[in-house]
């Protein structure tokens, strides 16, 4: 029966065929490209911001336990003062961090239940 058929025809089938499924391959990719922009843009824009938010909260955490230690270490009553000022600024941008980072942390749920 395929003996019956000519070479050419054979051919074209043979390369079409190929073509059908490098097409069905490409619209394939193409959704999953289309995908995995979905999630860059979840990455871009709640991840990155939360770890740039988790990142200056060690550092305001760090800065905290610094002028701690500095309040502890005073050699004079001014000294004393002027590191607890240190200390309340260190704290107020500490507890302000921490808020913005729950921020981050009710948004990702909230886009998790939707």
């Amino acid at each position: 029966m395929i003996r019956d058929v000519s070479v050419g025809k054979r051919a074209g089938f043979a390369f079409g065929s190929i073509g059908a499924v490098i097409l069905l391959l490409a619209s394939f990719s193409m959704f999953e490209l289309s995908k995995l922009g979905d999630e860059f843009e979840v990455v871009a824009s709640h991840r990155v911001p939360a770890l740039d938010t988790s990142t200056s909260m060690l550092a305001s955490f760090l800065n905290k336990r610094l002028q701690t230690a500095n309040v502890l270490m005073a050699k004079t009553e001014q000294q004393r003062e002027d590191y607890l000022v240190n200390l309340r600024e260190s704290k107020d941008n500490f507890d302000k961090i921490t808020l913005i980072l729950l921020g981050f942390i009710a948004l990702r749920i909230i886009y998790l239940n939707f």
